[in-house]
């Protein structure tokens, strides 16, 4: 198995990626080898759209100040299942 440096950008993802899809059709790799790298380039893009969606959120003008105390109320109400939690405990 040849070691593979990957350029931690997303043009080093989409080299690798396009890398492996003519590893594949080319038959130099596994299905099951091609579905893990496509799995793992999966997660790590959806760590980079949690960075960016925060990056934006930050970027955002909310009301409240955090000298004060108060909080922007962002009309968000998500359950978290905490109650199901307090249950089984």
């Amino acid at each position: 198995m040849k070691k593979v440096k990957i350029t931690r950008t997303t043009q080093g993802l989409r080299t690798l990626l396009l890398d492996q899809l003519e590893e594949f059709l080319n038959g130099n790799i596994s299905v099951e080898q091609a579905k893990t790298t496509a799995r793992m380039s999966g997660a790590v893009m959806q760590t980079v759209f949690a960075d960016l969606e925060h990056k934006r959120l930050s970027l955002m003008k909310f009301p409240g100040n955090p000298e004060d105390g108060s909080v922007a109320n962002l009309g968000l109400n998500i359950d978290l299942g905490c109650e199901s939690i307090k249950k089984l405990g």
